[in-house]
């Protein structure tokens, strides 16, 4: 009703747009959030959700082309820079991956997910992995409640390219604490590694 009132309120039709998107209604969200676009094409909240949109539809290229148009608008905003790391980290682009998802991880601290892929990113990278160790067990501590830290490091103890670096009996100690949280395929996974 607001909107039939006021049809040039890109607040409100941003935030119709998120409502739309939570009761399921993908359609209209786009349609909303590409009508925010057209009145103000440099509206950076708009550009993000509507990247989010597309990339969970499958159309990776249209999800990039927003993401990189909100860090040209924003360059220190983490969700873009997030989304789009996740995207060179599954197209294996591991510089950029690297780059993006360390900023994200950087911005919210609490990202592990953004903090865990960045160093995984940058070891794929050609990184010193004494380096990326060193790192993650700084993550792992700062971050004593999220499984993922502890998971990649179990598993970089354990199976490391560096044998000088390998602490398997470390390994294992940490995989098993993960089996006792919750015993899912990847623990699994660190177990047998370690």
């Amino acid at each position: 009703q607001g909107l039939e009132e006021d049809p040039d309120n890109h607040h409100a039709r941003i935030s119709h747009a998120r409502a739309l998107y939570l009761s399921g209604q993908a359609a209209p969200t786009r349609e909303n959030l590409e009508a925010v676009l057209d009145m103000h094409p440099r509206n950076a909240l708009a550009a993000f959700l509507l990247g989010v949109l597309l990339d969970t539809e499958g159309d990776p290229d249209a999800a990039r082309s927003l993401y990189e148009r909100v860090l040209a608008l924003q360059p220190e905003h983490a969700g873009a820079a997030h989304h789009l790391g996740l995207l060179a980290f599954r197209e294996g682009d591991w510089p950029t991956a690297a780059r993006l998802l360390t900023q994200a991880g950087e911005r919210f601290p609490d990202n592990s997910l953004a903090r865990v892929l960045g160093l995984v990113a940058q070891l794929r990278a050609g990184a010193a992995e004494d380096a990326v160790l060193e790192a993650l067990e700084a993550v792992a501590e700062a971050l004593p409640r999220h499984p993922l830290p502890r998971y990649a490091l179990a598993r970089l103890l354990s199976a490391g390219e560096d044998p000088a670096l390998r602490e398997a009996p470390r390994g294992l100690d940490l995989a098993q604490g993960l089996r006792l949280s919750g015993p899912i395929p990847p623990v699994f996974e660190a177990l047998a590694l370690a």
